[in-house]
């Protein structure tokens, strides 16, 4: 059972933050070989080293929301993900990555509140996650394209 703390055995949040070689890292994770939830939620990372999830292949929930993502890297290594938080970032796609190929298992996608566009593009880059039942894109530019929206007056009805 997890507890309500900052670390213990299932669930570790990130409370130190450094500044290295100009980017902005996580410390600690090597550690935490077993925990099953990770939250990153709101610490302003540009990026997240593909090193940094290695260490936790167990890893069910990754909160990444309300950061400044723009690119997503792969998250192969977290094979067993069922749920990620992507919101609020400023991610523009998510066709061109191959960060989603192995996350076979994936049930929630949040991706709501970023910059993302292609909407026919995303669709297919998601197209594998049989498993997802809960992907939201709403507030992105792609929520703008045509295809997907219903008209505003509707057409006339066709005369036999």
């Amino acid at each position: 059972m997890a507890a309500e703390s900052d670390i213990d055995e299932n669930r570790f949040t990130f409370g130190r933050m450094s500044t290295e070689r100009h980017e902005r890292h996580v410390e600690g994770i090597e550690g935490r070989l077993g925990a099953t939830e990770l939250h990153l939620a709101h610490r302003a990372l540009a990026s997240l080293p593909a090193w940094s999830l290695k260490a936790l292949p167990g890893l069910s929930a990754l909160w990444l929301n309300h950061n400044r993502l723009s690119k997503l890297h792969d998250l192969a290594p977290c094979k067993t993900l069922r749920h990620l938080y992507l919101h609020s970032n400023q991610l523009t796609s998510v066709a061109s990555s191959q960060a989603f190929a192995a996350l076979r298992h994936l049930e929630t996608l949040h991706l709501h509140s970023n910059l993302l566009q292609g909407l026919d593009a995303t669709v297919k880059a998601l197209r594998n996650k049989h498993q997802l039942t809960e992907l939201s894109l709403e507030r992105n530019p792609l929520a703008e394209d045509a295809p997907h929206r219903p008209p505003a007056v509707p057409p006339p009805p066709t005369l036999p």
